[in-house]
């Protein structure tokens, strides 16, 4: 398992309990072209948390695969949280949509 996916397990083991369901390693794709992975997913009654996970604090990066992720995903601002989590600081940070 290399470092990415340990923090993605890291992160997942500390917020497994909050919600109804997660998932790890989701592919947006249309047309069999890929055009995004989201790390985490989780689903609380009608809110869907989306968490983009880096080794390193890059947040900048992060939060334009956020957005984009947000657009391809087609939720509305308010049922949509954007999430940054850095594994080697074990930060979490909320992005504005």
């Amino acid at each position: 398992m290399n470092k990415h996916d340990q923090y993605v397990e890291q992160l997942y083991n500390r917020i497994k309990d909050d919600y109804d369901s997660i998932e790890r390693h989701v592919v947006l794709s249309s047309r069999h072209v890929m055009k995004a992975e989201i790390d985490l997913i989780g689903y609380k009654d009608n809110h869907v948390d989306v968490y983009e996970v880096k080794c390193s604090f890059r947040i900048v990066k992060a939060k334009k695969q956020l957005r984009r992720i947000h657009r391809l995903l087609n939720v509305k601002e308010n049922d949509i949280s954007l999430l940054f989590y850095c594994g080697m600081a074990d930060k979490l940070e909320r992005i504005a949509a």
